[in-house]
């Protein structure tokens, strides 16, 4: 399952992102149960969840590009960066 929040793949069946800790899920805001992902009320309080984000997909209904974390992000811009400084950016050997 990919978190709808920091796109971080899970493992099937889980309940919270191993990465940023989000819950997985639809649960009522008042009593805390568990509610399908189509109802419009609790069935154990009767609160209208109307308000409740989404439930997350599993990786087999989205396909969702691989954003590589922010420190490899961070250093591959840097090692741009540091090349494009010398020369050669654009992938030219030089001889």
């Amino acid at each position: 399952m990919r978190c709808p929040q920091c796109a971080t793949d899970n493992p099937d069946g889980a309940k919270f992102c191993i990465e940023c800790g989000v819950a997985f899920g639809r649960h009522c805001p008042n009593r805390g149960a568990a509610v399908p992902a189509r109802a419009k009320f609790c069935a154990e309080c009767g609160t209208a969840l109307d308000s409740l984000p989404a439930p997350a997909v599993s990786r087999s209904q989205v396909s969702v590009p691989v954003t590589p974390p922010r420190h490899l992000a961070d250093r591959i811009r840097a090692e741009q960066a540091a090349l494009e400084a010398r020369g050669g950016a654009h992938g030219e050997r030089k001889t």
